[in-house]
């Protein structure tokens, strides 16, 4: 039987060494490529395709959770699973919005991982204990929306917000981050989703409303 091709995030390569080792000590599992930040993990999805990624949320300047929303959109059906040492529901539900199967706190690595692949090749989602109990709990009662609705956004997502807001376009913004036009897209559709926001003029109003941009004709005094 063909091992299942992995592709591994994360940007400590001690790290990276012990995943290995613990996926593949029975051969069922192969690691085909590493990659320690966001750009270098794309690079390698797009050379060898693997069936799965595994991946850290927090890499140094790099956020998870934007690799994730990329990979996807590189390539809809591969399998994502994040080792981590976050345990909030939020960012836990986060992940799973963006498309992951799989959910591995880094203290239950070594015993997780081979069921949370195993899990995943059956078409199954994988979280570690205690995840699924609270993860229910958390549904059942959402938490309170933030008193600033920003906080929802991803770096990314908050970075791409700011550019369109102060007058760049979808072609700029897509050329000064070194995404595709449609990516950019994308994103814009996302923030105004999780904002509440219908179109550009939104946007900016509610930029104006939360201190991002300037009120229009207000002036700046020396």
């Amino acid at each position: 039987m063909k091992p299942t091709t992995i592709l591994l995030v994360d940007d400590h390569a001690l790290v990276r060494i012990g995943i290995k080792l613990v996926v593949e000590q029975r051969g069922s599992h192969k690691v085909v490529a590493e990659a320690a930040n966001n750009a270098e993990a794309l690079v390698r999805m797009a050379e060898l395709r693997p069936d799965v990624v595994i991946t850290d949320i927090s890499m140094g300047v790099d956020c998870g959770l934007d690799l994730i929303c990329e990979l996807k959109r590189l390539r809809a059906d591969v399998s994502i699973i994040v080792v981590s040492m976050h345990d909030s529901e939020t960012m836990v539900a986060d992940a799973l919005k963006l498309g992951v199967v799989g959910y591995v706190l880094k203290d239950a690595a070594a015993r997780d991982l081979e069921t949370a692949l195993n899990t995943v090749a059956r078409g199954e989602i994988f979280l570690s204990e205690p995840l699924p109990g609270r993860m229910i709990q958390w549904f059942l009662k959402p938490p309170a929306k933030p008193d600033n609705p920003l906080e929802s956004l991803t770096a990314r997502e908050r970075e791409i917000f700011t550019m369109i807001v102060n007058g760049h376009s979808t072609k700029e913004v897509a050329y000064q981050l070194e995404l595709s036009g449609k990516t950019v897209a994308g994103y814009r559709m996302q923030i105004m989703k999780k904002l509440d926001i219908r179109d550009r003029v939104g946007m900016v109003l509610f930029a104006v409303e939360h201190g991002l941009v300037a009120k229009p004709g207000a002036q700046t005094h020396h």
